[in-house]
């Protein structure tokens, strides 16, 4: 049977732009265009990163941060190598994310910099062993955003 649009994974829909529309805006971020080229780039670069440490195909991969550029990245990522995206909610407080990671047994986590205390604090209490750290602020457009930014992403 043959794989339509609505049957094939997430991530293959990013291909496919990816190679049809190389240069055309997958997403805006303050007035930066990523380019769907950029983006399964970036994604493929973070499965292959993944791999590299072990993550094997049903395996949760959690994500702790605000919608991002590089959630998309990490996201796609994850799903390129059949390991399981695991959102943790940026809200979350010390004792919800450590439940949540006990919960999954997540060896990986995926966090915004601003939010590394609160994994700093419970990661001794969870099954963490790699813990990968992005900057808001490094995706921005150069020169002056089209948008004010908040602060916490400066």
């Amino acid at each position: 049977m043959p794989q339509t649009a609505a049957t094939l994974p997430l991530h293959e829909h990013l291909r496919h732009h990816a190679r049809a529309t190389p240069d055309r805006a997958a997403c805006l971020w303050y007035g930066r265009a990523i380019t769907w080229a950029e983006l399964d780039a970036a994604s493929d670069a973070f499965a292959a990163r993944l791999q590299a440490l072990g993550v094997k195909k049903g395996e949760p991969v959690a994500l702790f941060m605000n919608n991002c550029p590089q959630y998309l990245m990490a996201h796609y990522g994850i799903q390129k190598i059949g390991a399981i995206v695991c959102p943790c909610g940026p809200l979350n407080k010390g004792h919800e994310l450590q439940y949540q990671l006990g919960d999954l047994q997540a060896r990986v986590i995926v966090a915004a910099d601003v939010l590394l205390p609160v994994v700093e604090q419970v990661r001794a209490q969870t099954a963490l062993e790699h813990v990968f750290v992005v900057r808001y602020a490094e995706l921005l457009p150069e020169g002056e955003p089209s948008i004010a930014v908040p602060a916490e992403l400066l």
